[in-house]
């Protein structure tokens, strides 16, 4: 459904749902929806505590990242619970998985931690793709006498 935009599964999500999409399952989305621009879904967040595979990591197998870029912007994710250490690995994987990723509603706290977390690794990113005004030939660095 290359088309699809919008994508509601359920009633506002995860009141109490143990069970829902894997991480597998928001990777097939990413590649068959690159239109997708608002999710909103049960997830299975234990299955988010794993990373995707990265083809360079196994010779031969497939990448788990999208061959396109998928649009996805806003998920909903109701009230799942994730704990503390799990904050950092989601938020990777969630931003590496929709890479535009900028908003996740949640009745959570530890969702805001993963935005936290998916905004400070694109700063993180920025300002280690810019060159170091040091490494300039032509500029000159002027110490104090």
């Amino acid at each position: 459904m290359p088309k699809l935009e919008t994508l509601e599964l359920g009633d506002p999500p995860c009141s109490e749902t143990p069970t829902g999409v894997t991480v597998k399952g928001l990777v097939v989305l990413a590649r068959r929806c690159p239109g997708l621009s608002t999710l909103r879904v049960h997830l299975q967040a234990a299955s988010l505590s794993a990373p995707p595979t990265i083809s360079r990591a196994i010779p031969g197998a497939r990448s788990a990242a999208p061959q396109r870029a998928c649009s996805l912007r806003n998920l909903a994710v109701g009230q799942i619970p994730l704990p503390d250490e799990s904050v950092l690995v989601v938020a990777l994987t969630l931003a590496h998985i929709f890479p535009r990723i900028v908003r996740v509603d949640c009745d959570d706290g530890n969702w805001d931690k993963v935005m936290d977390a998916i905004r400070l690794s694109r700063k993180i990113i920025k300002c280690s793709s810019k060159e170091h005004p040091f490494l300039h030939p032509e500029v000159t660095v002027v110490t104090p006498p």
